[in-house]
């Protein structure tokens, strides 16, 4: 299949670069004709000639437009031919056997558990309990087997609607049944309400309105025109054939591209087939395509939340922070951050190690509260770099969080204050204190409920 495909592909870029010339040489001709329209209309007989040469161009584009007409009527004459009635018979026919087909690729898929299910059957201690002492020479019966098998069957038939008691056309594979009602459906929608004949009595009037209006063209070749005219004539003939060129071009694109299709959507069966015989392989392909969805699902959500992160961040950064040093945090996408000060530009001054502690304190709870992701906050040694205000602050901040708070605090930080201030919201309050080893080492102990009682 590869080969052929690479066959279809040099045919295909072969026609598409007969497409791309035939339409440039349209274009250009097209360009040619309106230049040499022009420069007549601006003749002293200007409304005349304008006239004819518009009426002249909208002739031609009738007969562009009947001959591609006649071509695709032409095409599809072979279908006029065959008789109808047992023409949609036979695609009826193909239609249910497709339908027959994909009813007994599902039936094929769960044939092979129909042992799995006897030797369930047979294990069965409620159907031995039922049976009783028969239970082992009924369950041994052949012919018990027969009968399960039969009722298996069974749930196969009577055959859906629209489907084909008898495949006729076993050559053909699901995939071909459905390309041929395809190119049915297609060639009967191009058959044109107007007959072949028709549609060329029409060009043929079409034809004599142009010669009468070339003729009406050579009257004023006085005007001293008579070279532009000539081309003008010339370019209309040429642009015509550019046209013929082009239709039979595109005409074996589209052919070519359709067999390209056809046979990829083979192939794309074919693995697909492959790929659910193996279900390992196929775990490894789900779990690519999570993968890939998660990774553009971050690049997603890191651009679209980052501002909001910045804005909730600037907000909890002002009410732990006293004084307005920091007035605004912006973070771009790729998560750079940047603080600017009550001027509104950026600074470029160090922080205090308080103001940094605040400031990671402020961009967590930020992300915290924008993805809504709750989480235990743990802090260590949280009050050893601030002053009583930002206490107060950051107080405040952890009182007023949704998730659990963990302070692991040296026992300088805890003042009276300290213990005031918090003691109504702690769950619960662990020691921990290291016990000297004769070895040299230490090792740590840790006693509930009484932190509190070794600072009173």
């Amino acid at each position: 299949m590869d080969n052929r495909l690479a066959i279809i592909q040099i045919k295909i870029d072969e026609y598409k670069a007969q497409v791309e010339s035939s339409q440039t040489k349209r274009d250009k001709l097209q360009i040619e004709s309106d230049q040499i329209m022009r420069i007549l209309g601006s003749g002293s007989d200007i409304q005349s000639s304008q006239d004819i040469l518009a009426k002249l161009q909208h002739v031609q584009d009738d007969l562009n437009s009947f001959q591609l007409s006649v071509k695709s009527a032409v095409e599809a004459m072979p279908l006029s031919f065959l008789p109808r009635l047992e023409l949609d018979k036979l695609i009826t026919k193909l239609e249910y056997e497709k339908n027959r087909l994909d009813h007994e690729a599902g039936k094929e898929q769960v044939e092979g558990k129909v042992e799995i299910f006897w030797q369930q059957f047979v294990k069965s201690d409620k159907v031995r309990e039922v049976l009783g002492r028969s239970a082992e020479g009924i369950l041994n019966d052949e012919l018990m087997k027969e009968a399960v098998q039969e009722c298996w069957e069974l749930l196969y038939y009577p055959l859906p609607d629209k489907c084909a008691e008898e495949i006729t056309h076993n050559y053909l594979s699901q995939t071909a049944h459905s390309n041929i009602v395809a190119e049915y459906e297609n060639l009967n929608s191009r058959v044109s309400e107007s007959s072949v004949s028709e549609l060329i009595l029409r060009m043929e009037q079409s034809r004599v309105n142009r010669d009468k209006l070339r003729r009406q063209l050579d009257d004023i070749k006085e005007n001293g025109n008579d070279e532009r005219i000539e081309r003008l004539k010339e370019v209309q003939d040429e642009t015509e054939k550019t046209v013929q060129s082009l239709s039979i071009a595109q005409s074996n694109l589209d052919r070519e591209k359709s067999s390209k299709n056809s046979i990829e959507q083979e192939i794309e069966r074919l693995t697909q087939k492959i790929s659910d015989s193996n279900p390992k392989q196929q775990k490894a392909q789900r779990a690519k395509t999570t993968q890939d969805m998660i990774d553009e699902l971050i690049i997603r959500l890191m651009s679209n939340k980052t501002a909001e992160v910045a804005n909730v961040a600037t907000e909890i950064n002002r009410k732990i922070a006293h004084g307005n040093r920091i007035s605004r945090i912006d973070i771009d996408k790729s998560g750079q951050m940047s603080l600017f000060g009550s001027n509104n530009e950026q600074m470029n001054v160090d922080l205090s190690a308080g103001q940094i502690q605040i400031l990671m304190m402020s961009l967590i709870s930020a992300m915290a509260e924008v993805t809504h992701y709750v989480v235990p906050l743990v802090i260590d040694t949280p009050l050893a770099r601030l002053d009583i205000e930002h206490r107060e602050g950051i107080f405040d901040h952890w009182i007023s969080l949704k998730q659990q708070v963990i302070l692991l605090s040296q026992n300088s930080e805890v003042t009276p204050d300290v213990v005031q201030k918090l003691k109504p919201y702690i769950n619960k309050t662990y020691l921990i204190s290291a016990k000297a080893l004769s070895t040299g080492g230490a090792r740590s102990e840790i006693k509930e409920n009484e932190y509190f009682e070794l600072r009173n």
